[in-house]
């Protein structure tokens, strides 16, 4: 399993994540439930947990090019956002070796 996180600072954290999870319900199945929304994609999921003023994301994939991809479409429609257009995500990558 491959894995990235980042966090990204923003005063309207909790408007941003119901914002780009309501965008993203629209063409891919988004699970919500108190302060955290989970992305599903055919190729990977990300995680968005809301902490006060802060967004942790967390993406996985079974493939290391599908979390790039979900990295990409993460990290593209985060800076859409007026708050965070000027940012610069630091993706931090693992891989987990399952037993």
């Amino acid at each position: 399993m491959f894995q990235a996180q980042t966090t990204v600072q923003a005063q309207k954290a909790d408007k941003y994540i119901k914002t780009l999870a309501k965008h993203f319900s629209k063409k891919v199945t988004v699970e919500n439930n108190e302060g955290v929304s989970k992305i599903i994609f055919s190729m990977g999921t990300c995680k968005m947990t809301l902490n006060n003023d802060t967004i942790s994301l967390h993406c996985e994939s079974s493939h290391q090019d599908g979390l790039e991809v979900v990295k990409d479409i993460i990290s593209s429609h985060l800076i859409m956002l007026k708050e965070l257009r000027s940012i610069s995500i630091e993706w931090q990558d693992e891989m987990l070796i399952k037993d």
